[in-house]
Protein backbone atom coordinates (compact mmCIF):
# COMPACT_ATOMS: atom_id res chain seq x y z
CA UNK A 1 0.00 0.00 0.00
CA UNK A 2 0.76 3.41 -1.40
CA UNK A 3 1.38 5.42 1.84
CA UNK A 4 2.77 8.73 0.41
CA UNK A 5 0.40 11.66 0.89
CA UNK A 6 -0.48 13.60 -2.04
CA UNK A 7 1.01 16.69 -3.37
CA UNK A 8 -0.25 20.26 -1.74
CA UNK A 9 -1.68 21.94 -4.78
CA UNK A 10 -1.97 25.64 -4.28
CA UNK A 11 -5.32 26.65 -5.56
CA UNK A 12 -7.32 29.99 -6.35
CA UNK A 13 -9.99 29.95 -3.33
CA UNK A 14 -11.40 33.35 -3.60
CA UNK A 15 -10.74 36.93 -5.48
CA UNK A 16 -12.57 40.24 -4.96
CA UNK A 17 -11.85 43.84 -5.96
CA UNK A 18 -12.80 47.43 -5.86
CA UNK A 19 -12.59 50.80 -7.57
CA UNK A 20 -13.07 54.38 -6.76
CA UNK A 21 -16.78 56.12 -7.37
CA UNK A 22 -15.19 59.03 -9.16
CA UNK A 23 -15.24 58.65 -13.07
CA UNK A 24 -13.20 60.29 -15.28
CA UNK A 25 -13.66 60.51 -18.77
CA UNK A 26 -11.51 61.23 -21.59
CA UNK A 27 -13.47 65.50 -21.91
CA UNK A 28 -12.09 65.76 -18.61
CA UNK A 29 -10.21 69.32 -18.63
CA UNK A 30 -6.98 67.61 -16.76
CA UNK A 31 -6.53 66.10 -20.59
CA UNK A 32 -6.44 69.34 -22.29
CA UNK A 33 -2.77 69.60 -22.79
CA UNK A 34 -3.08 66.09 -24.12
CA UNK A 35 -5.78 66.77 -27.11
CA UNK A 36 -4.36 70.25 -27.62
CA UNK A 37 -0.60 69.28 -28.38
CA UNK A 38 -0.14 65.44 -28.81
CA UNK A 39 3.40 64.87 -27.26
CA UNK A 40 5.87 62.44 -28.60
CA UNK A 41 4.37 58.61 -27.76
CA UNK A 42 0.70 59.90 -27.97
CA UNK A 43 0.12 57.23 -30.77
CA UNK A 44 0.85 54.51 -28.03
CA UNK A 45 -1.99 55.08 -25.56
CA UNK A 46 -5.33 54.48 -26.78
CA UNK A 47 -8.37 52.60 -25.80
CA UNK A 48 -10.11 54.45 -23.23
CA UNK A 49 -13.41 55.69 -22.60
CA UNK A 50 -13.07 56.72 -19.02
CA UNK A 51 -11.50 55.36 -15.72
CA UNK A 52 -11.79 55.29 -12.03
CA UNK A 53 -10.43 57.69 -10.00
CA UNK A 54 -9.64 58.21 -6.03
CA UNK A 55 -11.17 61.65 -5.01
CA UNK A 56 -9.23 64.12 -2.95
CA UNK A 57 -9.69 62.46 0.64
CA UNK A 58 -10.10 59.01 -0.49
CA UNK A 59 -7.41 56.51 0.45
CA UNK A 60 -5.92 53.68 -1.63
CA UNK A 61 -5.21 51.36 1.45
CA UNK A 62 -8.89 51.26 2.18
CA UNK A 63 -10.08 50.52 -0.93
CA UNK A 64 -7.36 47.48 -0.99
CA UNK A 65 -9.45 47.05 2.14
CA UNK A 66 -12.89 46.78 0.54
CA UNK A 67 -11.01 44.89 -2.35
CA UNK A 68 -10.08 42.25 0.22
CA UNK A 69 -13.12 41.87 2.05
CA UNK A 70 -14.97 40.98 -1.31
CA UNK A 71 -12.52 38.40 -1.75
CA UNK A 72 -12.68 37.01 1.69
CA UNK A 73 -16.29 37.15 1.62
CA UNK A 74 -15.66 34.86 -1.62
CA UNK A 75 -13.35 32.59 -0.36
CA UNK A 76 -15.60 31.85 2.50
CA UNK A 77 -12.58 32.57 4.99
CA UNK A 78 -12.00 35.47 7.93
CA UNK A 79 -8.73 37.30 8.15
CA UNK A 80 -7.64 35.18 11.09
CA UNK A 81 -7.27 32.39 8.58
CA UNK A 82 -4.49 34.36 6.39
CA UNK A 83 -1.18 32.92 7.14
CA UNK A 84 0.69 35.79 4.93
CA UNK A 85 -0.49 38.98 3.09
CA UNK A 86 1.68 39.67 -0.31
CA UNK A 87 1.17 42.58 -2.75
CA UNK A 88 1.71 46.66 -3.18
CA UNK A 89 0.19 49.82 -2.56
CA UNK A 90 1.66 51.74 -5.49
CA UNK A 91 2.53 54.61 -5.13
CA UNK A 92 2.93 53.96 -1.44
CA UNK A 93 2.45 56.47 1.08
CA UNK A 94 5.66 56.14 2.36
CA UNK A 95 9.24 54.42 0.25
CA UNK A 96 9.13 52.43 3.46
CA UNK A 97 7.01 50.65 4.87
CA UNK A 98 4.79 50.12 1.92
CA UNK A 99 1.30 50.46 2.63
CA UNK A 100 0.17 46.66 2.61
CA UNK A 101 1.45 47.04 6.20
CA UNK A 102 -1.28 49.47 7.01
CA UNK A 103 -3.79 47.17 5.32
CA UNK A 104 -2.52 44.80 7.30
CA UNK A 105 -3.34 46.82 10.19
CA UNK A 106 -6.71 48.05 8.82
CA UNK A 107 -7.78 44.28 8.29
CA UNK A 108 -6.97 43.51 11.66
CA UNK A 109 -4.48 40.51 10.60
CA UNK A 110 -2.85 38.49 12.87
CA UNK A 111 0.40 39.13 14.53
CA UNK A 112 1.66 36.43 13.70
CA UNK A 113 0.50 36.81 9.70
CA UNK A 114 3.16 37.97 7.33
CA UNK A 115 3.33 40.91 5.55
CA UNK A 116 5.59 40.94 2.84
CA UNK A 117 5.43 44.29 -0.08
CA UNK A 118 6.10 42.83 -3.41
CA UNK A 119 7.26 46.03 -5.48
CA UNK A 120 8.43 44.66 -8.83
CA UNK A 121 5.88 46.76 -10.90
CA UNK A 122 3.81 45.73 -13.07
CA UNK A 123 4.08 42.25 -12.18
CA UNK A 124 3.67 42.41 -8.46
CA UNK A 125 0.58 40.41 -8.83
CA UNK A 126 1.39 37.45 -10.79
CA UNK A 127 5.22 37.34 -8.64
CA UNK A 128 3.11 36.97 -5.57
CA UNK A 129 0.87 34.42 -6.78
CA UNK A 130 4.38 32.61 -7.35
CA UNK A 131 5.43 33.27 -3.93
CA UNK A 132 2.02 32.06 -2.69
CA UNK A 133 1.80 29.27 -4.59
CA UNK A 134 5.29 28.30 -2.89
CA UNK A 135 4.32 29.17 0.61
CA UNK A 136 1.44 26.83 0.34
CA UNK A 137 3.18 23.41 -1.28
CA UNK A 138 5.73 23.81 1.05
CA UNK A 139 3.19 23.83 4.32
CA UNK A 140 4.26 27.06 5.36
CA UNK A 141 0.95 28.65 5.14
CA UNK A 142 -2.54 27.11 4.34
CA UNK A 143 -3.86 30.80 3.18
CA UNK A 144 -2.13 33.42 1.66
CA UNK A 145 -3.81 37.11 0.52
CA UNK A 146 -2.60 39.14 -2.53
CA UNK A 147 -3.50 42.59 -3.07
CA UNK A 148 -2.54 45.05 -5.30
CA UNK A 149 -3.93 48.53 -5.28
CA UNK A 150 -3.09 51.37 -7.71
CA UNK A 151 -3.66 54.93 -7.16
CA UNK A 152 -1.66 55.97 -10.37
CA UNK A 153 -3.87 58.75 -10.70
CA UNK A 154 -1.82 60.57 -8.27
CA UNK A 155 1.61 60.12 -9.59
CA UNK A 156 0.99 61.20 -13.31
CA UNK A 157 2.36 64.05 -15.08
CA UNK A 158 -0.83 64.86 -17.24
CA UNK A 159 1.22 66.83 -20.12
CA UNK A 160 2.52 63.01 -20.84
CA UNK A 161 0.71 61.00 -22.99
CA UNK A 162 0.86 57.37 -20.58
CA UNK A 163 -1.20 59.79 -18.25
CA UNK A 164 -4.47 59.79 -20.81
CA UNK A 165 -3.96 55.97 -19.24
CA UNK A 166 -3.97 56.38 -15.72
CA UNK A 167 -6.60 54.27 -13.72
CA UNK A 168 -7.48 53.30 -10.13
CA UNK A 169 -8.42 50.24 -8.53
CA UNK A 170 -7.46 47.41 -6.05
CA UNK A 171 -7.97 43.73 -6.87
CA UNK A 172 -7.30 40.81 -4.29
CA UNK A 173 -6.87 36.88 -4.71
CA UNK A 174 -6.53 34.13 -1.97
CA UNK A 175 -4.62 30.98 -2.59
CA UNK A 176 -4.84 28.25 -0.53
CA UNK A 177 -4.51 24.45 -0.25
CA UNK A 178 -7.39 23.45 -0.07
CA UNK A 179 -9.42 22.12 -3.41
CA UNK A 180 -12.51 22.38 -5.02
CA UNK A 181 -14.00 20.80 -7.99
CA UNK A 182 -14.08 24.32 -10.21
CA UNK A 183 -10.72 25.82 -8.89
CA UNK A 184 -8.19 27.29 -10.57
CA UNK A 185 -4.23 25.43 -9.44
CA UNK A 186 -1.33 27.50 -9.88
CA UNK A 187 0.29 25.16 -12.05
CA UNK A 188 3.75 26.82 -13.79
CA UNK A 189 5.63 30.19 -15.47
CA UNK A 190 7.48 31.38 -17.41
CA UNK A 191 9.97 34.94 -17.61
CA UNK A 192 11.78 37.22 -19.63
CA UNK A 193 14.07 39.52 -18.39
CA UNK A 194 16.29 42.32 -19.65
CA UNK A 195 17.83 44.79 -17.68
CA UNK A 196 20.21 46.49 -19.63
CA UNK A 197 16.40 48.39 -20.58
CA UNK A 198 16.94 49.84 -17.03
CA UNK A 199 15.74 53.33 -16.83
CA UNK A 200 14.03 53.53 -19.91
CA UNK A 201 10.73 53.84 -17.94
CA UNK A 202 10.48 54.56 -14.38
CA UNK A 203 8.86 56.33 -11.64
CA UNK A 204 10.93 59.32 -10.19
CA UNK A 205 10.70 59.38 -6.55
CA UNK A 206 12.43 62.89 -6.23
CA UNK A 207 11.08 65.84 -4.59
CA UNK A 208 11.16 68.68 -6.87
CA UNK A 209 12.75 72.72 -6.46
CA UNK A 210 12.75 75.46 -7.76
CA UNK A 211 15.78 77.94 -8.50
CA UNK A 212 16.05 79.20 -4.98
CA UNK A 213 15.86 75.48 -3.76
CA UNK A 214 12.39 75.59 -2.50
CA UNK A 215 10.16 72.46 -2.68
CA UNK A 216 8.07 72.58 -5.55
CA UNK A 217 4.42 70.84 -4.85
CA UNK A 218 2.72 70.38 -7.10
CA UNK A 219 5.74 70.60 -9.59
CA UNK A 220 5.40 73.59 -11.79
CA UNK A 221 5.32 71.29 -15.15
CA UNK A 222 2.29 69.76 -14.63
CA UNK A 223 0.17 72.45 -14.41
CA UNK A 224 -1.18 73.29 -17.93
CA UNK A 225 -2.95 76.52 -17.73
CA UNK A 226 -6.72 75.22 -19.05
CA UNK A 227 -6.79 72.90 -15.88
CA UNK A 228 -9.29 73.74 -13.47
CA UNK A 229 -8.49 74.74 -10.01
CA UNK A 230 -9.48 71.64 -8.20
CA UNK A 231 -7.37 69.40 -10.10
CA UNK A 232 -4.19 71.38 -8.99
CA UNK A 233 -4.09 69.14 -5.38
CA UNK A 234 -0.97 67.49 -5.11
CA UNK A 235 -2.57 64.23 -4.90
CA UNK A 236 -3.02 65.02 -8.44
CA UNK A 237 -0.18 65.98 -9.08
CA UNK A 238 3.22 64.49 -7.41
CA UNK A 239 6.69 65.01 -7.38
CA UNK A 240 6.49 61.48 -8.02
CA UNK A 241 5.43 60.69 -11.61
CA UNK A 242 6.05 58.00 -14.35
CA UNK A 243 8.52 59.27 -17.14
CA UNK A 244 9.04 57.21 -20.17
CA UNK A 245 12.47 58.20 -22.17
CA UNK A 246 13.09 57.86 -25.87
CA UNK A 247 14.57 54.30 -24.90
CA UNK A 248 11.20 53.46 -22.79
CA UNK A 249 9.01 54.08 -26.13
CA UNK A 250 11.25 51.94 -28.03
CA UNK A 251 11.51 49.36 -25.27
CA UNK A 252 7.36 49.94 -25.65
CA UNK A 253 7.50 49.06 -29.29
CA UNK A 254 10.16 46.35 -29.01
CA UNK A 255 9.94 44.02 -26.01
CA UNK A 256 7.11 45.19 -24.96
CA UNK A 257 4.74 44.17 -27.68
CA UNK A 258 7.19 40.67 -27.91
CA UNK A 259 8.27 39.34 -24.35
CA UNK A 260 4.67 38.94 -23.36
CA UNK A 261 4.21 36.65 -26.95
CA UNK A 262 7.45 34.73 -25.92
CA UNK A 263 6.23 33.82 -22.50
CA UNK A 264 2.86 33.11 -23.43
CA UNK A 265 3.80 30.65 -26.37
CA UNK A 266 7.19 29.53 -23.86
CA UNK A 267 4.45 28.28 -21.24
CA UNK A 268 2.11 26.72 -23.54
CA UNK A 269 4.22 24.69 -25.18
CA UNK A 270 5.99 23.57 -22.18
CA UNK A 271 2.58 22.18 -21.15
CA UNK A 272 1.19 20.89 -24.46
CA UNK A 273 -1.69 23.32 -24.38
CA UNK A 274 -2.82 24.80 -27.40
CA UNK A 275 -3.32 28.91 -27.38
CA UNK A 276 -7.34 28.32 -27.99
CA UNK A 277 -7.58 26.11 -25.12
CA UNK A 278 -6.29 29.17 -23.07
CA UNK A 279 -8.89 32.31 -21.33
CA UNK A 280 -5.84 34.90 -21.14
CA UNK A 281 -5.76 37.66 -18.98
CA UNK A 282 -2.97 40.65 -19.47
CA UNK A 283 -1.30 44.10 -18.22
CA UNK A 284 -3.89 46.16 -19.27
CA UNK A 285 -2.12 50.02 -20.45
CA UNK A 286 -3.17 50.24 -24.13
CA UNK A 287 -5.09 48.68 -27.20
CA UNK A 288 -2.04 49.14 -29.16
CA UNK A 289 0.16 46.12 -26.96
CA UNK A 290 -3.23 44.54 -26.44
CA UNK A 291 -4.27 43.98 -29.56
CA UNK A 292 -1.19 42.90 -30.58
CA UNK A 293 -0.57 40.34 -27.57
CA UNK A 294 -4.15 38.78 -29.09
CA UNK A 295 -3.43 38.60 -32.89
CA UNK A 296 -0.30 36.69 -31.85
CA UNK A 297 -1.04 34.63 -29.10
CA UNK A 298 -4.67 34.00 -30.49
CA UNK A 299 -6.26 32.51 -27.08
CA UNK A 300 -9.86 31.32 -27.01
CA UNK A 301 -10.74 34.27 -25.33
CA UNK A 302 -9.41 37.47 -24.22
CA UNK A 303 -11.33 39.45 -22.04
CA UNK A 304 -10.50 43.07 -20.60
CA UNK A 305 -11.77 46.34 -19.25
CA UNK A 306 -9.63 48.55 -20.76
CA UNK A 307 -12.10 50.80 -22.35
CA UNK A 308 -13.73 51.72 -18.77
CA UNK A 309 -11.55 51.52 -16.18
CA UNK A 310 -8.26 51.73 -18.09
CA UNK A 311 -4.60 51.10 -17.22
CA UNK A 312 -4.72 50.00 -13.46
CA UNK A 313 -1.04 49.02 -13.52
CA UNK A 314 -0.28 46.74 -10.24
CA UNK A 315 -3.90 45.97 -10.13
CA UNK A 316 -5.34 45.69 -13.60
CA UNK A 317 -4.66 41.20 -13.41
CA UNK A 318 -6.46 41.23 -9.67
CA UNK A 319 -9.44 43.31 -10.82
CA UNK A 320 -9.60 41.82 -14.27
CA UNK A 321 -9.63 38.33 -12.37
CA UNK A 322 -12.33 39.31 -9.75
CA UNK A 323 -14.59 40.37 -13.02
CA UNK A 324 -14.03 37.62 -14.79
CA UNK A 325 -13.18 34.74 -13.00
CA UNK A 326 -16.68 32.88 -12.93
CA UNK A 327 -17.35 33.80 -16.82
CA UNK A 328 -14.22 32.29 -17.85
CA UNK A 329 -14.84 29.39 -20.34
CA UNK A 330 -11.54 27.53 -20.79
CA UNK A 331 -9.87 25.11 -18.77
CA UNK A 332 -6.81 26.58 -18.84
CA UNK A 333 -5.64 30.44 -17.76
CA UNK A 334 -2.88 32.33 -18.53
CA UNK A 335 -2.20 35.49 -16.77
CA UNK A 336 0.56 38.31 -18.36
CA UNK A 337 2.64 41.11 -16.31
CA UNK A 338 4.83 43.53 -17.44
CA UNK A 339 7.27 45.74 -16.18
CA UNK A 340 9.81 48.12 -16.83
CA UNK A 341 12.98 46.61 -15.29
CA UNK A 342 12.22 45.09 -17.90
CA UNK A 343 10.38 42.14 -17.25
CA UNK A 344 7.47 40.03 -18.36
CA UNK A 345 5.97 36.90 -16.50
CA UNK A 346 3.51 34.59 -17.03
CA UNK A 347 1.65 32.33 -15.00
CA UNK A 348 -0.70 29.58 -16.20
CA UNK A 349 -3.42 28.07 -14.14
CA UNK A 350 -5.53 25.10 -14.57
CA UNK A 351 -9.23 23.67 -13.21
CA UNK A 352 -8.92 20.50 -11.88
Amino acid sequence: MDNMETPVKAIVAGTGYALPQKVRQNSDPIFDYLHKNQPPGSDLFKGYSERRVLDKHESLVELMANATENCLQNAGLSIENIDFILGTASPSEYATPNGVAQLHQLLGARQDCGCIPISDDFTNAVTSILLAQSLIESGRASHVLVCCGCGWSRCSNYMTPQAISSGDGAGAVVISKHSSASAFQVLDSETFLDTTLYGGMYLNNMQLHDQEGTPVSPPAHAQPDSLMEEHLDQRVYSAQWYAITDEGRHMFKGPGMNAPVKVVKTLLERNTIASDAISLLTHQASSVLMSHWGEQINPGEYPDTLAKYANMTVASLLVNFAIFRETLTKKHLVMVGVGPMFQSTAVLFSRL
